[in-house]
């Protein structure tokens, strides 16, 4: 085709050929070209002769790259060609130059420590860990904002160590070693998929030091506590009344859901996807306990389904209707559970302080309720079965042991729930718990046999 002397009205309207790719050469600028395809599109090339052959250069597509410009940059390139460059080979090196470029900066965000855990939550932690929420939270509160946006390779010993010093005074050993666990789990699991090389947590053992728990809440202070857990109430308070009153663990009754509830029955069936040592648990609701599930309110907004055995009036139907859903739109269970201690701590101490004022003494003096957990409330629970004369074995049945005095052999034949063995212990206990927060009424309580 001749050489046109383009204008913008010209390229604006110049019309495609539906069998063959058109090239129309520009006048003012020898070696540039208007290339339009057989639908239409666009663009601008150069050619020119390098070292004795022919070659082209694709400038950029029309509209976007308008006459006028695309003319300028005809004239860089031909200036290239006449100093001895080649610019076709120019655009492809810069191209693989920017390629390069790209892939190693979606490396370095891919490696980046935040995005390592995201994968280890999501590829090793949910596929075998029940507790993987966990997992994802000791990274979320006590390691992600430490280590955010370094590079995996660039975390060293020296790094881990000087993070589990820090959580030993600040959080104590417990956690520095729970902590130190993700940790260790996080960097072997990089190392078997070749992210990094080796793991910086070989070699490295826990900082914090250890002591079996033996921590009980005292009669005074299971007073205390439920005065605390009264002015709190939904979810917290309700929470930890259920895990002094059923001695189930915290998760367990964090998570627990209406239709696994038989109010008819008087009995909580924790399914044994979410007990921790993979067995179906029954727990019986003694009367105290009764009480307190009658007043929890249903939340609405969640998936109905068929309602539970012994449904009360007014409860809807649920297809995994929880008790405590999470709070301000939040999904999943209640969670929180280490600033709802400490509004119970802080309680406690405002109780306990306004009573010594009362009794004239320096409110100042009193101090707070020594270390205990909420786990505590499981131990205190069993402590005081115990207590109660209940053999130790219906106590493990009552907090579902996988070992203990039936073991071996012996468990294997063993198939008796222990329904009401558990009921008599757990009546029993949350009897104990209402004649210390209303002595006054004991005399009107008969204990239950054993």
């Amino acid at each position: 085709m001749a050489s046109v002397a383009l204008t913008d009205r010209s390229v604006k309207g110049w019309k495609p050929d539906p069998t063959k790719r058109v090239e129309v050469p520009d006048s003012l600028v020898t070696g540039l070209y208007l290339v339009v395809t057989e639908r239409g599109a666009k663009s601008w090339a150069v050619r020119y002769r390098f070292a004795g052959k022919p070659r082209k250069v694709t400038l950029g597509q029309y509209p976007a790259l308008p006459l006028a410009d695309a003319r300028d940059q005809a004239r860089d390139a031909l200036l290239k060609v006449a100093k001895g460059a080649d610019p076709a080979l120019e655009k492809v090196v810069a191209a693989e130059v920017e390629r390069e470029a790209r892939e190693a900066e979606e490396r370095a965000r891919r490696d980046r420590f935040e995005h390592i855990v995201a994968d280890f939550i999501e590829k090793y932690a949910k596929p075998r860990n029940r507790s993987w929420e966990e997992t994802e939270r000791i990274f979320r509160v006590y390691v992600t904002p430490v280590w955010q946006g370094r590079p995996i390779r660039s975390i060293l010993r020296r790094d881990i160590r000087e993070l589990l010093e820090q959580l030993v005074e600040e959080r104590g050993p417990v956690m520095s070693n729970r902590v130190f666990a993700a940790i260790r789990r996080l960097f072997g699991w990089c190392a078997e998929r070749e992210v990094i090389e080796t793991s910086p947590a070989v070699g490295i053992k826990p900082i914090g030091t250890e002591n079996d728990r033996d921590r009980i809440l005292t009669d005074e202070e299971i007073v205390k506590a439920w005065a605390a857990w009264n002015t709190m109430g939904l979810p917290f308070g309700i929470i930890s009344k259920l895990l002094l009153l059923t001695g189930q663990r915290r998760n367990e009754v964090a998570e627990i859901r209406w239709q696994d509830v038989d109010l008819e029955r008087r009995v909580w069936t924790l399914p044994r996807e979410a007990a921790k040592n993979d067995k179906a648990h029954e727990i019986p609701l003694s009367p105290m306990v009764m009480e307190i599930m009658q007043s929890i309110p249903i939340f609405v907004g969640q998936e109905e389904a068929p309602a539970p055995a012994g449904k009360r009036e007014g409860q809807p139907t649920a297809k995994r209707t929880l008790v405590f859903p999470a709070q301000r739109g939040g999904t999943g269970a209640a969670s929180g559970f280490s600033n709802a201690k400490r509004q119970m701590d802080k309680l406690i101490l405002t109780a306990d302080r306004e009573a010594e004022k009362k009794r004239g003494g320096d409110p100042e003096q009193i101090q707070p309720l020594e270390n205990w957990t909420l786990h505590d409330l499981r131990r205190t629970a069993a402590s005081g079965m115990a207590r109660l004369g209940f053999q130790p074995h219906v106590v493990e049945k009552v907090l579902n042991h996988s070992t203990g005095t039936i073991s071996g052999v012996a468990a294997v034949y063993n198939r008796h729930g222990y329904l009401e063995e558990k009921r008599q212990a757990l009546e029993a206990w949350a009897t104990h718990v209402e004649r210390l927060l209303h002595p006054a009424a004991a005399e009107n309580v008969v204990r239950l046999k054993r």
